[in-house]
């Protein structure tokens, strides 16, 4: 396996991560209705911020890797994206 397909390969399973993360967070809101005080959200919050900023980085690796120029619109869009969730009430 090549470097190249090792990044893709992590950055697959980081984004799978983030979402299994934005699900829980939003467990967790619904099941608590005040967010102001609630540790365990804050907590989902924050991994779901240092997940995204892994993608970030393993993003500008692969492009860094294909020397493909970097367009920056493309990475806040690429970050961003998250892989639909099954329908819950909350969504």
């Amino acid at each position: 396996m090549t470097k190249l397909e090792a990044l893709q390969k992590e950055l697959f399973a980081l984004r799978k991560k983030r979402t299994e993360i934005t699900f829980e967070k939003g467990m967790i809101a619904e099941d608590s209705k005040d967010l102001r005080e609630n540790g365990a959200y804050a907590i989902m919050e924050e991994q779901e911020n240092m997940i995204t900023g892994k993608i970030r980085a393993v993003t500008l690796e692969i492009h860094a890797l294909t020397k493909k120029p970097i367009d920056k619109k493309t990475i806040k869009k690429d970050t961003k994206k998250v892989e639909p969730l099954k329908p819950h009430k909350w969504l």
